[in-house]
């Protein structure tokens, strides 16, 4: 196939050299020689070089002293001029005949994609080179932020978690000593038993608490007589209830208060009209049974 190397015109017919718009030979890429940039230096390097260049140049030399001396000095300009022209001339053809054919060349899929690879991987070994550092530093910085946070969280969740058992603690031996103030006995025996462990974080407040509480207990609660309780208004009547109402009146009243309670046993327990047997008994059960620190007192004595 032939073409116009300067407008890529193609030659159909076989008889027509020349280019009909441009006026250039036809070339055939089938002759169109493939060659880089560097092989392109080195044949302009040679045609520079090429010993029939020098020669002509030399002859050339030789043929300028020649007319200089034959003609005269505006002929020998002329005829230098002509020369030069020529030979520009020349040097321009085989320079276009060069670029023409390489031009061709590149016109080639083959040289295209060959380019096309060779940049992309240019282009992606640069890539690499300039992200991959970023990439590592950021790997690192996260796997260091995140071991970071992984420590401190655990660190919260452990100072959390002590933090939260205190406060259990705390509310567990606060309401124990509200029950005990409250006359709880199983509360006021606990209250004890912290008061006497030495590795106990509430041993101290255990021991005072236990102490206010035992202390209230040495009061003597008054008499009966002179307690100034209505007891015919609180649903007790003395002089004509049995031992046995006024024994259930004592453990299971909701009207008295926990020190009118203690004196109502004194006096029941007391009371010489009732048999001491039953007494007795009534005692016992209440040193054995009674959930009140008052009355287990009260009946200590």
């Amino acid at each position: 196939m032939r073409i116009c190397p300067k407008c890529h015109a193609q030659g159909i017919d076989e008889n027509q050299e020349q280019c009909k718009n441009c006026h250039v030979r036809f070339i055939n890429l089938a002759d169109t020689i493939y060659l880089d940039k560097a092989q392109l230096n080195e044949i302009a390097e040679d045609i520079i070089k090429n010993p029939r260049v020098l020669l002509f140049t030399l002859l050339f030399g030789i043929a300028v002293v020649f007319f200089v001396n034959e003609y005269a000095e505006s002929r020998v300009s002329k005829s230098i001029a002509d020369m030069k022209e020529k030979t520009d001339a020349q040097l321009s053809a085989a320079y276009q005949d060069m670029t023409t054919k390489i031009a061709a060349e590149f016109q080639q899929q083959r040289v295209k994609d060959i380019v096309a690879q060779v940049a992309a991987s240019q282009a992606s070994n640069l890539l690499v080179q300039q992200i991959s550092p970023e990439i590592d530093s950021f790997r690192s910085y996260t796997s260091n932020t995140l071991a970071e946070f992984d420590d401190s969280f655990q660190s919260f969740q452990k100072q959390s978690t002590n933090a939260l058992a205190d406060l259990r603690a705390t509310t567990q031996f606060s309401l124990l000593v509200t029950k005990a103030f409250s006359d709880d006995y199983a509360s006021f025996k606990q209250l004890l038993r912290i008061s006497q462990d030495t590795n106990s974080a509430f041993k101290k407040e255990a021991d005072k608490s236990y102490g206010t509480i035992y202390s209230r207990l040495l009061t003597e609660p008054g008499s009966f007589e002179n307690s100034g309780v209505d007891w015919k208004q609180n649903g007790i009547d003395f002089e004509k209830e049995s031992f046995k109402q006024l024994a259930e009146d004592v453990q299971s009243s909701t009207n008295l208060t926990i020190g009118n309670e203690a004196l109502l046993l004194r006096a029941v327990t007391q009371n010489e009209r009732f048999p001491k047997y039953d007494r007795i008994n009534l005692l016992i059960s209440i040193m054995t049974n009674s959930p009140s620190i008052t009355l287990r007192n009260e009946a200590c004595y």
